[in-house]
């Protein structure tokens, strides 16, 4: 019987401990590669994001992510959900760099859903929050209203929130670099 308590600990603690880090992998789309890669772009479409971005005081170099970068590594369950659209948020400062950098913050919007589709919002936010949770383990807080739900992911290296509100469905994910508040 202490052989089976000693054991049921020590994969709560080991689970416990693999759910709190992230190789920053999320839906099989690898947020360690660069650039070029991610975003299939080239260096001046890094420059003039850069530059807009600047002139109009706001962080960051968004853009999309490379269409055939998720087809050819994204998992298939995440591709099935339907119609998204995924920024990767890069840090200024970079255009010299650009084979090493990786983003420091992903999102990804899904389509809006009228209040007929409400079944399919739902079944669309628990597989994403199934898929996260697969990955994850169970998320560090939960919050549900009338205007939708929330969950969020605290690790040692990033932060991942899924939001519903309003019809519209969003997965954020920052590395520990940058911070995310609720």
């Amino acid at each position: 019987m202490k052989k089976l308590l000693l054991l049921s600990a020590f994969l709560i603690f080991t689970s416990s401990l693999i759910s709190q880090t992230t190789s920053h992998r999320i839906f099989d789309i690898d947020l360690n590669k660069d650039w070029y890669t991610l975003t299939g772009q080239s260096a001046i479409a890094y420059y003039m994001q850069e530059d807009f971005k600047k002139k109009n005081n706001k962080p960051g170099v968004a853009v999309e992510m490379d269409e055939e970068y998720l087809i050819n590594n994204a998992d298939k369950e995440f591709l099935e959900l339907g119609l998204y659209e995924i920024i990767l948020i890069f840090e200024q400062g970079q255009q010299n760099n650009l084979r090493n950098i990786s983003p420091s913050m992903m999102t990804i919007n899904l389509m809006k859903y009228g209040k007929s589709e409400k079944s399919a919002e739902n079944k669309i936010f628990s597989k994403l929050s199934s898929l996260l949770m697969n990955q994850f383990g169970p998320p560090s807080s939960t919050m549900k209203k009338e205007s939708g739900a929330s969950f969020q992911w605290k690790l040692t290296d990033a932060s991942i929130i899924l939001n519903l509100r309003y019809g519209e469905i969003s997965v954020y994910y920052v590395k520990s670099s940058m911070s995310l508040e609720t």
